[in-house]
C-alpha cells in the first residue's frame, strides 16, 4: 500500500481518494471496489461498507 497522505476520517495512512468528495481515505474507511468513503456512502449512496 502506497501512502498518499493521512486519512481524513481516522488519521491512518491513506491509500486512495474518494471520487465523490475528494477526501483522502484509508482502506478501512473506503469501499474496496469503488473507493467511496464511509461518509459519502452513509449519505444515501448505494455503496455499503462492512467492517
Amino acid at each position: 500500500m502506497a501512502m498518499i497522505g493521512i486519512c481524513s476520517i481516522c488519521g491512518r495512512p491513506a491509500a486512495s481518494t474518494c471520487p465523490l468528495c475528494g477526501r483522502l481515505v484509508c482502506p478501512q474507511d473506503s469501499d474496496p471496489v469503488t473507493h467511496v468513503c464511509r461518509l459519502c456512502a452513509g449519505k444515501g449512496g448505494r455503496v455499503r461498507i462492512t467492517t
